[in-house]
C-alpha cells in the first residue's frame, strides 16, 4: 500500500491498528516542521529534537486513546506546549546563566553596576510568587504570547495579563535604582 498518498485522518486509522508503517509516514511528514517550532522557540538544537521525539513516542503510547481530528494542528500544538514545558521547568527557579548572560551580554564600563544590576534582577525575580515569575518568565523572556501562556497553563488571557503587570509592577519597585541603566543596556521593550 502506497502509505505516502493517504490522508493524515486515513494513517491516524491505520496507526490505532499498530500500523507501523502508518507510524512512520506520519513521523516523515510532520517532524521537519515540528522540529522547527521547536528549535524556533528553544534555540536549542538538542531539546529541539527531544521535544519532537516525545511527542512522537506519546503518540505511538497513545495510539488507542488518541482523540484527534486535525493531526497536523495536534502535532504543533504539542510541540509548543512541550517548549513551554520546558521554560517552565527551566525557570522553576531563576536561571543564574540566563541572567549573566543578559548583564554580560551589554558589558558596560561600569562593571559594578552590572554586577548589582544582576543580584538585584535575580532577587526581585526570586521574590515574585511562583505563578507570576513562570508568566512572566515566559512573556518578557522567552517570547510567547498571551494567548500561548494561557492555553498552556490552564489560565485565562486575564490572568496571564494581570500576572505579568503584577510581575513588572514588583520588578519597578524591586529594580528603580537601576532602570536607566537598564533601560538603556537591555532595552526598554523587556520592561513595559
Amino acid at each position: 500500500m502506497g502509505y505516502i498518498i493517504l490522508t493524515d485522518e486515513m494513517l491516524l486509522r491505520l496507526l490505532r491498528t499498530s500500523d507501523e508503517k502508518a507510524y512512520e509516514t506520519i513521523f516523515n511528514r510532520h517532524w521537519r516542521g515540528m522540529y522547527q517550532i521547536a528549535f524556533g522557540k528553544t534555540r536549542n538544537v538538542y531539546v529541539a529534537e527531544e521535544i519532537v521525539q516525545q511527542i512522537f513516542l506519546s503518540l505511538w503510547e497513545r495510539k488507542d486513546s488518541l482523540q484527534v481530528k486535525n493531526l497536523s494542528a495536534y502535532l504543533h500544538q504539542s510541540v509548543r506546549y512541550q517548549c513551554i514545558h520546558y521554560f517552565e521547568k527551566k525557570y522553576t527557579t531563576v536561571d543564574e546563566g540566563k541572567l549573566q548572560q543578559t548583564a554580560s551580554d551589554y558589558k558596560s564600563d561600569n562593571s559594578v553596576l552590572c554586577a548589582d544590576l544582576h543580584t538585584a534582577m535575580h532577587k526581585a525575580l526570586n521574590q515574585l510568587p511562583p505563578k507570576t515569575k513562570t508568566v512572566f518568565t515566559l512573556s518578557r523572556f522567552e517570547k510567547y504570547s498571551v494567548r500561548e501562556i494561557a492555553q498552556h497553563l490552564g489560565l485565562s488571557e486575564k490572568a496571564v495579563e494581570y500576572h505579568v503587570t503584577q510581575a513588572l509592577r514588583m520588578m519597578r519597585l524591586q529594580l528603580k535604582d537601576y532602570i536607566l541603566f537598564f533601560v538603556i543596556s537591555i532595552g526598554f521593550q523587556w520592561f513595559i
